[in-house]
């Protein structure tokens, strides 16, 4: 699958190997590589669309807020996997390779990896590269998983490993790239392993400012899981967790700003 996958980008993209010097002249859904072992990453273009929604049920995730993304910034193709990790961890920079529940490690998204792992893992990329890889803010996240759709629901059966959402559904993670991508070339941004992101939780969006490298009760985690059904694989879906908290379905994928 991923082979196939690498074809198709190869004649749809510039896929570019930055070598420590990210291109100021990046064209929106270029995928390029900044390193050996480093995650492809997906150049988003600035926009502005609104995030959240008015689902009665779930109050956390008003009002609907338009949102500014004032320039490109690049996200990562598919959430971090365990070979990825575990380069990390051989590095001496991030802690023991996670649990995998004998799901099988490779290409499969890295999970039990709390949000100051996931932070790691962005500031070991950042080291390696001397470029400026993060976690993204929750308003990125949901600005590329929308893809320039304003929809709050979007089109997931048999496009995304939630539970009871394709035929082959096995309740466990699978391969990341294992499913289409969405208009913006990122794979499996609704389910697989919700996703870490940088801000601080709140009850209802708006009033606080992202801190990454601050000190907050409980992080914003986004985007469903092979856990959860279609109800919780929307853009929309946020959940507050502590820092410290690792689970079979949590992931991450890192950001990286742009010149």
């Amino acid at each position: 699958m991923r082979g196939f996958q690498f074809l198709l980008l190869v004649s749809a993209f510039t896929l570019w190997a930055t070598g420590n010097a990210v291109s100021e002249n990046l064209a929106p859904g270029t995928v390029f590589v900044d390193c050996e072992g480093c995650p492809e990453m997906v150049v988003i273009p600035q926009g502005s669309i609104t995030i959240g929604s008015t689902n009665e049920s779930r109050p956390e995730e008003g009002p609907p807020t338009r949102v500014d993304i004032a320039r490109p910034f690049a996200l990562a193709r598919f959430e971090t996997t365990f070979e990825q990790y575990a380069l990390c961890v051989e590095d001496g920079f991030c802690p023991e390779l996670p649990f995998d529940r004998r799901w099988g490690r490779g290409d499969r998204p890295v999970i039990y990896v709390d949000w100051n792992e996931a932070v790691l893992f962005a500031q070991w990329l950042a080291r390696k590269t001397g470029q400026p890889y993060r976690l993204p803010s929750e308003a990125e996240w949901e600005y590329a998983a929308r893809a320039g759709s304003e929809e709050t629901q979007h089109e997931i059966q048999g496009n995304s490993n939630c539970y009871r959402c394709w035929d082959g559904w096995a309740h466990r993670t699978e391969p990341v790239g294992s499913f289409r991508a969405n208009g913006f070339g990122l794979f499996d941004m609704l389910g697989n392993v919700t996703e870490w992101t940088a801000d601080c939780w709140t009850p209802h969006h708006g009033g606080v400012p992202q801190i990454e490298n601050g000190s907050c009760a409980l992080r914003v985690r986004k985007g469903g899981s092979w856990y959860f059904g279609p109800s919780v694989a929307t853009p929309s879906y946020r959940f507050g967790a502590r820092p410290i908290h690792k689970g079979y379905d949590i992931g991450f994928r890192v950001a990286l700003d742009l010149p």
